[in-house]
């Protein structure tokens, strides 16, 4: 699959927004109203997405797209939507409860850079091999920088799509064979991605040990 280069969406002021009024802050309720593109688009990956696969949408507060991945999956297969309505950011105890594969993920919950990495990771291992990632803000530096990890060297997703301000991805579905040099820096000779190893390691003994600390403090 093609990768899509990622660049920041430029903000139109006269574009239409559905619900303009009385939007909340970001990070507090709701936290963007959608065009009717954006929405549309929703419809139809909702309409694409397999027998057998759920559909969740992680928001906070109303949230209008719910209405359209509804709306896209009874046309297609009367597929499943879980919406969840996610208000202080434990992401992990829904995701456990979650017994199907996600075909499609949508999330509006937060701009926060913390916030929409930790859903993402939280979620990703529930993911079915041809399912979507859609994320709402990525003009936001929080969201763009999520987007940017996951797409990158280090990511396991591509970006095959936006419009307005959401960005759609794919897994990323390489099976990918690392050449490894002296300093476990690999490539991989299928796709050309990059990985530091050795770094990869390092991150992930740091944070394993912060794990235990607050773990024994708690």
């Amino acid at each position: 699959m093609e990768k899509k280069a990622f660049v920041l969406p430029k903000t139109t002021s006269g574009e239409r927004k559905m619900g303009d009024e009385g939007n909340d802050a970001p990070g507090k309720g709701v936290i963007d109203r959608l065009s009717l593109a954006e929405c549309e688009m929703l419809s139809t990956l909702a309409s694409g997405v397999p027998a057998g696969q759920v559909i969740v949408a992680l928001s906070r507060g109303e949230d209008e797209a719910a209405t359209w991945l509804y709306q896209g999956a009874n046309e297609a297969n009367g597929g499943k939507v879980q919406r969840l309505n996610i208000r202080d950011g434990d992401y992990e105890p829904t995701s456990l409860r979650c017994k199907e594969k996600v075909g499609l993920w949508w999330y509006n919950a937060s701009w926060e850079y913390e916030e929409v990495r930790k859903a993402l990771l939280s979620w990703q291992g529930h993911f079915s091999p041809e399912a979507r990632v859609v994320l709402c803000g990525y003009d936001q530096p929080g969201v763009a920088r999520v987007i940017r990890e996951c797409i990158g060297s280090y990511g396991n997703f591509l970006m095959v799509d936006s419009v307005g301000n959401l960005a759609v991805f794919a897994v990323d579905r390489c099976v990918h064979y690392w050449v490894i040099d002296y300093k476990e820096f690999g490539i991989c000779k299928y796709c050309g991605r990059k990985r530091d190893f050795k770094r990869m390691r390092n991150e992930a003994s740091r944070t394993g040990t912060k794990r235990r600390v607050t773990d024994r403090e708690i």
